[in-house]
């Protein structure tokens, strides 16, 4: 299909491109024909994730290597403002932990509810993890909340979205 110029961003109704969709099946070889074929290696889905944030997620960083090779920014928030280094923290991840940091990932980015990913690590006992994020000048939030990327983030991305049925009054932000 590329070879007869297939368009290769084209987004699911839950905004993910090929790229995300095989982002989240972890397939470096297609991964890279994509990215060949110009395939935006920065485009967010409806959740605002990344690929970044997907190999964060399921720990595959040799898709993560590509991706970053390709100048994906390693910095671009969530839809909660996780960036991909909140979800490597979360999945006590070391290497791919510090190999973000080594590629720009900002130790103290913030997140919407105010978790750093210094936050995280301390919440989940993360020693290892907390000193190396301190050693790259990672800073932790005024008022740590208990919080981190949930699982329902990468679950929604590959499930359609369902409406809400009308006898159902919506939900108010907190």
């Amino acid at each position: 299909l590329l070879d007869h110029k297939a368009e290769v961003n084209i987004m699911t109704d839950y905004g993910a491109s090929p790229l995300h969709i095989t982002a989240i099946r972890g397939d470096l070889g297609m991964a890279k024909l994509l990215l060949e074929h110009k395939a935006e290696v920065n485009a967010q889905t409806l959740n605002k994730l990344t690929c970044l944030h997907i190999a964060a997620w399921h720990g595959y960083l040799s898709l993560m290597e590509l991706f970053l090779e390709k100048k994906a920014d390693p910095n671009l928030p969530d839809y909660a403002g996780c960036g991909p280094i909140h979800y490597a923290v979360a999945h006590d991840d070391l290497e791919m932990v510090e190999f973000l940091l080594n590629h720009g990932a900002n130790p103290s980015l913030t997140s919407l509810r105010g978790a750093t990913p210094l936050d995280l690590a301390r919440a989940g006992d993360l020693h290892e993890m907390s000193n190396l994020l301190i050693s790259y000048g990672a800073i932790a939030s005024a008022t740590p909340p208990a919080t981190r990327p949930s699982s329902r983030t990468t679950k929604r991305l590959t499930s359609r979205p369902t409406s809400r049925p009308a006898s159902r009054p919506a939900s108010r932000p907190a």
